[in-house]
């Protein structure tokens, strides 16, 4: 369907499952995604380089347009992940300056440590 978004539908006749369901939602956010990839990409060529032309900046070093990820970690699976590792005996913590630490809270949406010098 347009923007492969009958995810719209799933559920309208009483069938469906969730797994379906969470497999169409990683297709929208891919298709989104390469949308927004598209929009950035014009704007990173043109409009970026001829506002700065236009007002007189230096062409060097350009500020680029960016997004973030479309579909965020599902924390409960991450963490059963996780708990999968750790019972594992994978050594997560400590990790080498915190960087597991760090990737984690970024998936969760949470602020990273501030690192010490």
């Amino acid at each position: 369907m347009t923007l492969l978004t009958d995810v719209i539908l799933m559920g309208h006749e009483k069938v469906g499952s969730f797994s379906l369901a969470s497999s169409k939602t990683s297709i929208l956010a891919a298709s989104l995604g390469a949308y927004a990839d598209g929009i950035i990409d014009v704007l990173n060529r043109h409009l970026v380089p001829r506002l700065f032309a236009l007002n007189g900046v230096s062409l060097e070093r350009l500020p680029k347009f960016t997004h973030s990820d479309i579909e965020t970690v599902d924390l409960g699976e991450l963490g059963t992940y996780i708990g999968a590792l750790a019972a594992a005996g994978a050594p997560i913590f400590p990790s080498d300056e915190g960087v597991l630490e760090r990737h984690l809270l970024q998936q969760a949406g949470l602020p990273a440590p501030v690192l010490e010098e």
